[in-house]
């Protein structure tokens, strides 16, 4: 069976991802949603962004005093789209672990990856899931979002790994 090499990727994409999501405190109910334009929005700032955080605290502070959302905005979207992501591509690599590992072997080494995985994921988006609008919860909502602008968040996910969280406003 050649599930290590899976099992750890899918280690290593929760690490990555979850990195930027756990910097951030959880938020009010109603900034858990993405909107239609913070994708698109957020990709076109983010070369920026890794610029700026690149140069220091005073140019990523500049920098995102110019921009039409302030700072807590900005770090808000960027974590609900983490969160989202994480969540997208946790269910893909599950569906696609899940046949190759050994349904009688409950307490293998890539069961237990897979049960802890699915546990840092739940705890992560636990407010998500909590978080109601028009019957829908924020969770899915912005899964929905990233799924649909795959390509777009793929290439922010890239970036945002070169930001300087350091230089972010606390």
């Amino acid at each position: 069976m050649k599930t290590a090499p899976f099992g750890v990727g899918v280690m290593v994409l929760l690490v990555s991802s979850l990195t930027f999501a756990q910097k951030q405190t959880v938020a009010p109910e109603h900034e858990l949603f993405l909107s239609a334009e913070d994708i698109p929005r957020i990709h076109r700032l983010a070369p920026a962004l890794v610029e700026a955080t690149g140069k220091g605290s005073q140019e990523t502070h500049a920098f995102m005093a110019a921009q039409e959302l302030n700072s807590h905005q900005m770090m808000q979207v960027l974590t609900n789209i983490s969160v989202a992501y994480t969540a997208v591509k946790f269910d893909e690599y599950v569906k696609q672990l899940q046949p190759l590992l050994d349904e009688k072997q409950k307490d293998s080494q890539y069961q237990q990856l897979l049960a802890q995985g699915r546990k840092q994921v739940e705890d992560l988006t636990a407010p998500y899931q909590k978080a109601k609008k028009n019957g829908r919860s924020a969770l899915d909502v912005n899964k929905e979002a990233v799924a649909k602008n795959m390509a777009q968040v793929d290439e922010l996910m890239s970036l945002i790994r070169n930001v300087k969280v350091e230089s972010l406003p606390k």
